[in-house]
């Protein structure tokens, strides 16, 4: 009854719903356009780095975190791309640490918007962190990064922890292929945040905490482009109760063994 309410009553209202929806999606058009001119500018500017290990499929590494009070641990690096192939991969690696815990550390920029949306699927022995550095034997440690799909991959973890004063970075789902776009981006962003809003609330290993917490989180970040990242923190993370305390900077030893 409610829906048969707001529907038009006559051909009129049908062709005045009918235009404004051709409005809308104009208007979407033209937000696109917009977005994939900035996109195409940031790219441009991006391509020199393209073969840097946080561009290539995602590896995943045995190694350590050391916390700055010299607490170490064992933990799985994951640097690069993130996939669904990745998701398996750390899916199989927490299989094989049960009955314990498998501590995995993200360096990522991203990666298939599809891998983020199905991190939920993940085992509920996982926690997940991202360190402040990350280093490697003969370099110079470098500042953990993860951002993007990384960021949601993040969330999925039973226990989650941003270490120090880094963060974790979001923005809005958008279907890129650089240097060029795809068109409709920013409504299919609407579709996709609306989904899986449905889909978490289906997840049962997600607290009703933590259910508004991505909620809340998937709101602000719609209205961010794909340079746009929305910033969380440990303190905030701790406030929206993703995080159940403020850890001490951390740093993630590599192992120069085998990628796996």
């Amino acid at each position: 009854m409610r829906i048969r309410a707001v529907l038009p009553k006559s051909p009129a209202g049908w062709l005045s719903a009918v235009c404004m929806c051709v409005v809308l999606l104009v208007a979407f058009a033209m937000l696109d356009g917009m977005a994939c001119a900035r996109y195409k500018a940031w790219s441009a500017g991006s391509e020199a780095v393209s073969s840097d290990r946080l561009y290539q499929p995602a590896a995943l590494m045995d190694s350590k975190l050391c916390t700055a009070d010299g607490a170490c641990t064992s933990a799985v690096l994951v640097e690069g791309l993130l996939s669904t192939d990745t998701l398996v991969k750390i899916e199989e690696r927490a299989r094989r640490a049960l009955p314990g815990m498998l501590t995995a550390c993200f360096n990522s920029p991203g990666g298939s918007y599809q891998a983020a949306s199905l991190a939920g699927a993940l085992p509920a022995n996982l926690r997940t962190c991202v360190a402040d550095l990350v280093a490697r034997p003969g370099a110079q440690p470098y500042h953990a990064l993860c951002a993007s799909a990384c960021a949601w991959t993040w969330m999925a973890g039973s226990e989650r922890v941003i270490y120090g004063a880094n963060s974790v970075g979001f923005h809005a789902p958008y279907e890129y292929d650089a240097p060029a776009c795809v068109p409709g981006n920013r409504l299919k962003g609407l579709v996709a945040a609306a989904i899986d809003w449905v889909r978490d609330r289906d997840e049962p290993r997600y607290h009703e905490r933590v259910r508004a917490a991505r909620t809340e989180l998937r709101l602000a970040s719609l209205s961010r482009g794909p340079t746009e990242v929305l910033p969380l923190g440990a303190d905030r993370a701790v406030g929206l109760g993703l995080q159940r305390a403020r850890e001490p900077a951390a740093t993630f030893y590599v192992d120069p063994g085998v990628r796996r």
